[in-house]
């Protein structure tokens, strides 16, 4: 019962259980069994404690840190995204994986991004007519994974845009996530074309040789703009073992694959935005009055950016595996408990929030939050690496479609919530009727 309650695309429960238990209690769920669980069914009764307080979620973050491996809560994902990627790594690996790829995240680097992502959104509007109608959802599904493979491959075309999408995205997220292949891992293998580790791998066959060309064409020079793949290679040192081509595709899926992220971000952006006229119209005058520039010179644009991540924030928990006894929240907590963090309950707290539901971007104008308050990238160690490339990348998108266009919602815009993997998106596809009010803020170059 707690497991198909758990399905449910509903806060209503987690509001009920704070309510009733307090802020850590215990579920018992069925889960997919670990390797170091005793032999038997693929599926093992788990115990997953849950919590939302600041001040729990800053012992997971600081005192009980050692003894919570993020890696093995993820360890599901091991079989897409392979056994080096940072998702799943623990310890000193974890670590040293970390810093190899923050190098790639340099203020200079990030400068130079912000330009990547300004003139690549410019470019994607042109392509737009004068006015008409759209899907705003899939808009937006389509200019943040170009965004993102301009910045990961350099000057790439949009039939190579498409692939990526459709396949690295939207592909392995049809089949990697589903309950029957999480829970039986048999059906991770190929099995035949309709068989889900069958459609994976051909889907991760495809973009192992897309990487492949596209690292080709980086080393030999036929893609001078700097891009992350040739970060990644220069960390490679020119090493092409088994081994280092491996840890490449596995770093360029975790990274290339976080672009759902700051898509879904926008998505619940617009939804509010829509839904509230007054905001649109503010946020309508900053964009046109500012111009082109640095986030940080639009504070009311970045403040309805944190807003739509703190009411509904696309990935809503952060997991953990105990390997230690260790105490939290005045428990004890023995190995191979889960501890879920619950961000979209952390950032509901009337305590920090005064109506927790209300739409209200001027919060962040008036106050800030702590880390163990406010974390739409989780917090810790295991902080998103993409924090600052995807709020970027989210304000920029913003600000560009705001800049050049009015927009009108067609219809109601009904509450409701799909997923897509582990990431949480508007029900409603976004309809809006648009029309361009303003010429691009920057000379796009042709593709």
């Amino acid at each position: 019962m707690q497991a198909l309650l758990s399905m449910r695309k509903s806060l209503d429960r987690d509001k009920r259980y704070i309510a009733r238990h307090g802020e850590i209690y215990l579920l018992r769920l069925p889960l997919p069994r670990q390797p170091d669980d005793p032999p038997g069914w693929p599926v093992t009764s788990g115990k997953v404690v849950m919590v939302s307080s600041p001040e729990i979620l800053r012992e997971i973050f600081t005192t009980a840190a050692p003894s919570l491996a993020g890696g093995e809560g993820r360890r599901f994902t091991e079989w897409v995204l392979g056994r080096q990627s940072l998702m799943v790594l623990d310890g000193a690996e974890h670590i040293e994986e970390r810093r190899a790829l923050l190098s790639l995240f340099t203020p200079e680097r990030l400068a130079r991004a912000e330009t990547v992502m300004r003139e690549q959104a410019d470019r994607f509007l042109s392509r737009l007519p004068e006015s008409g109608q759209l899907q705003l959802a899939t808009l937006l599904d389509e200019i943040v994974p170009e965004i993102s493979s301009r910045l990961m491959f350099g000057a790439v075309d949009l039939d190579l845009v498409a692939r990526l999408r459709d396949g690295a995205l939207r592909g392995f997220n049809s089949v990697a996530w589903s309950v029957p292949v999480l829970i039986f891992p048999w059906l991770r293998r190929d099995l035949g074309p309709l068989s889900p580790g069958g459609k994976a791998a051909r889907i991760l066959a495809e973009f192992r040789a897309i990487v492949a060309r596209q690292a080709g064409l980086v080393q030999s020079g036929a893609t001078p703009e700097e891009c992350w793949l040739s970060g990644l290679l220069a960390l490679e040192k020119g090493s092409e073992t088994p081994d280092t081509i491996e840890r490449r595709v596995s770093r360029v899926l975790t990274l290339f694959g976080a672009a759902d992220v700051p898509a879904a971000a926008l998505m619940w952006c617009f939804y509010h935005l829509l839904r509230n006229p007054d905001v649109l119209a503010r946020a309508q005058e900053e964009a046109r009055a500012e111009g082109p520039g640095p986030v940080d010179a639009r504070p009311y644009l970045e403040a309805i950016c944190k807003e739509s991540l703190r009411i509904h924030t696309p990935v809503a928990v952060l997991t953990r595996r105990v390997t230690a006894p260790v105490s939290l929240g005045g428990y004890r907590l023995e190995p191979g408990t889960y501890v879920v963090g619950s961000i979209i309950m952390a950032h509901r707290r009337p305590e920090s929030f005064p109506e927790p539901e209300c739409f209200r971007p001027e919060r962040f104008l008036e106050r800030s939050y702590s880390p163990f308050e406010y974390l739409p990238f989780g917090g810790g160690a295991r902080r998103c690496l993409g924090q600052a490339i995807g709020f970027r990348q989210m304000a920029i998108v913003l600000a560009a479609l705001l800049r050049s266009f009015d927009l009108r919602p067609e219809g109601s815009y009904r509450f409701g919530v799909t997923r897509r993997a582990i990431i949480f998106l508007p029900k409603t596809p976004l309809p809006v009727r648009f029309r361009r009010v303003a010429p691009l803020a920057t000379r796009v170059p042709p593709e």
